[in-house]
């Protein structure tokens, strides 16, 4: 399993929601899991790795990491910005404003439903993780002049 970068299509394709909950599932998530931690990351969509599946992952300020399987944002409240990263676009760091707070249901790695309440950067991660399985990618979330260098960044990076 390996990460995609930009520009490849599967960053910006439908993910399919998820009927089964299985060996297979695990092995896949614990398997985002190793990629996620190797390359430094806090979360990461399964499209990330090009897998077309609604489910993503997240590490906590506690270090718990969590299976987000069809994740639905309940709610959201209140902005905030930050500066965000992602793995899929080595070195490009882009102000986005997100919700504050935000209540996300979801199910795990067993099909068991489960609602979280997340703030600060874990609400951040969230949300941007969720964009990426529902096709949208951080730099659509800029200005055409901010896209532009960032796709500028991403052209001199070393293949």
């Amino acid at each position: 399993m390996k990460l995609v970068y930009y520009p490849d299509p599967a960053l910006t394709s439908k993910c399919e929601p998820i009927t089964e909950f299985n060996e297979e599932l695990h092995k896949t998530l614990d398997e985002m899991r190793t990629v996620m931690v190797q390359s430094n990351g806090i979360g990461l969509a399964a499209n990330q790795v090009a897998i077309l599946k609604t489910m993503f992952i997240m590490q906590d300020r506690k270090g718990k990491i969590w299976d987000f399987i069809n994740p639905v944002i309940v709610s959201e409240d209140g902005v905030q910005y930050e500066q965000e990263g992602c793995l899929s676009f080595p070195g490009v760091y882009l102000q986005i404003a997100r919700a504050a707070s935000i209540v996300v249901k979801a199910q795990d790695r067993n099909g068991q439903e489960f609602q979280v309440v997340a703030e600060g950067i874990e609400s951040v991660c969230i949300l941007h993780e969720w964009e990426h399985i529902h096709s949208i990618i951080f730099i659509d979330k800029v200005s055409r002049q901010q896209r532009r260098a960032a796709e500028a960044i991403l052209k001199r990076r070393p293949k």
